[in-house]
């Protein structure tokens, strides 16, 4: 049996749409091509874009910078402030450092962190008031009076510290004679307390004077 006509035609339409599928398939592909390429343009401009603003911040820092060093007149000058830069920055990431994980664990322990910071607190408490202590005793000089009233300056300068003496001392050829001085009324600045139970207290009394 031959074949006939709308067996030919039956032939080319099949051949036409399988040509057809091929030529959308290959469209499908193009596309799918194109797609990832776009993508890739992509990535790279922005991997550009964010190298060009890198250059820029450096060149910004740059900029900064660049009226201090050129008013150095030495390389070794130039180096010296490169070297406290660096160290500025690395003690300022060492805070950041240090702060984060204070922050940690507040967060993790909020009871222990928090007596943890009462008890540095204090302990920075009790070190500013030894400091306070040391700046008295050093404008006290050497030798400070035990007992003494606060009077103004002769030369009008401030104030100073006017001793009261315990005892009454007399140096003979053959002898020293101590004598108990009378007990200043008050106390000194320093703590409080009154001389009299200073006096009571070190035992001036039971003293054989003589």
């Amino acid at each position: 049996m031959t074949a006939g006509p709308d067996d030919a035609y039956r032939r080319g339409t099949v051949l036409g749409l399988t040509m057809a599928e091929i030529f959308i398939l290959l469209l499908f592909l193009i596309l799918l091509a194109f797609l990832a390429l776009a993508q890739s343009w992509d990535r790279k401009r922005e991997l550009e874009t964010a190298a060009a603003q890198e250059l820029r911040e450096d060149l910004v820092a740059m900029e900064e910078w660049r009226p201090v060093t050129e008013a150095f007149e030495t390389p070794d000058e130039v180096v010296t402030l490169k070297r406290d830069k660096e160290r500025a920055e690395r003690a300022a990431e060492r805070h950041r450092r240090q702060n984060e994980a204070l922050r940690d664990v507040l967060a993790k322990e909020d009871g222990t962190a928090a007596e943890a910071v009462r008890v540095a607190q204090e302990a920075e408490r009790r070190a500013e008031d030894a400091m306070e202590e040391l700046r008295v005793f050093h404008a006290k000089g050497h030798n400070p009076p035990c007992w003494y009233r606060v009077v103004p300056r002769a030369d009008g300068d401030g104030t100073r510290e006017k001793p009261y003496y315990s005892f009454n001392l007399g140096v003979f050829d053959d002898a020293v004679v101590i004598r108990r001085a009378a007990t200043p009324p008050g106390g000194a600045d320093d703590n409080g307390g009154s001389f009299a139970h200073e006096a009571e207290r070190l035992g001036f009394g039971a003293i054989p004077y003589g």
